[in-house]
């Protein structure tokens, strides 16, 4: 009946335990219909993984280089998502919903993203922060 108690947790081993997180940052181009993209992404990853901080960053609304919106993610700044050449995910435009979107409500815009990939990639960088 009696259970054992832990002693309380100092400032000094709270910041060491936040220093063990991965860090997952999910970069997409800003007023270009993404978002959905980035709150379902979120959602997904910490379901899978809730020990992970999720940052996000809103770029320009179009990549300077090609004029296209972008999407990237990085885990614990290793790019896992994205184009090799920009560092960037090109986004595609699918069926006729254009900028109002019709049909879809992204705007026709589609973006895949490897769940699979972005977990073996947290894993990683699990086993880098918290050598055995």
């Amino acid at each position: 009946e009696n259970l054992p108690s832990s002693p309380p947790l100092s400032f000094q081993k709270f910041v060491t335990m936040q220093d063990k997180r991965v860090v997952v940052t999910i970069a997409y181009s800003g007023l270009s219909g993404l978002r959905p993209f980035f709150l379902t992404l979120a959602k997904r990853i910490k379901a899978q993984n809730p020990d992970v901080i999720i940052e996000q960053r809103i770029l320009p609304p179009l990549d300077q280089q090609n004029g296209e919106p972008v999407f990237e993610v990085v885990v614990d700044g290793k790019l896992v998502i994205g184009k090799n050449q920009s560092k960037k995910q090109g986004v595609r435009l699918s069926g006729k919903g254009g900028a109002l979107g019709h049909d879809n409500l992204a705007g026709g815009l589609s973006v895949f993203v490897s769940v699979e990939d972005v977990g073996t990639a947290i894993t990683k960088a699990r086993k880098r922060r918290r050598p055995s």
